[in-house]
């Protein structure tokens, strides 16, 4: 699941990924495949990644909904 909080967050991080990953105590390909939505970060994986970046958890992890066009609106 992808979160564009999170995205924007560790684009606008310096630190390399892979560091990253490491301060939260998971292996890079674990992390990538939690960015990509393969996979899902665990709840304290979710709480130390915010302690890490320095943002609030409910942020970084917010879930915006696609927005859908009807065609009624058309």
């Amino acid at each position: 699941m992808r979160f564009a909080n999170l995205l924007w967050a560790l684009s606008t991080d310096e630190r390399p990924h892979y560091r990253i990953a490491a301060a939260i105590g998971c292996s890079e390909a674990r992390f990538s495949r939690c960015l990509s939505g393969r996979a899902s970060f665990s709840d304290s994986e979710r709480k130390r990644l915010a302690g890490v970046l320095g943002y609030r958890e409910s942020w970084l992890f917010h879930m915006v909904k696609p927005r859908v066009e009807s065609d009624a609106l058309r």
